[in-house]
């Protein structure tokens, strides 16, 4: 395969990053592909206790809401979270 190379110019923050994330076996081409197009998907449970208990049934209550609603213009849909 015929691979053509460029030359980028970044900080030295950047570049520690790059080291500091690269996997042990990957290059640096390697890690930027990997890093790109991975999709950031995160469980749910990364997120448990993000909001307060208060918070949280408020969006509940929101959602649950929002759901039985026929389709709603987006100024009535902003009015439900004020």
């Amino acid at each position: 395969m015929f691979m053509v190379t460029k030359t980028l110019t970044i900080t030295k923050d950047a570049y520690d990053l790059l080291v500091k994330n690269k996997l042990d076996d990957e290059s640096f081409s390697q890690e930027l592909n990997r890093l790109l197009t991975e999709k950031k998907r995160r469980p749910l449970s990364d997120f448990y206790g993000a909001w307060s208990k208060e918070t949280g049934e408020k969006v509940l209550k929101i959602l649950e809401k929002k759901r039985t609603m026929p389709k709603t213009r987006p100024q009535q849909t902003k009015e439900m979270f004020s």
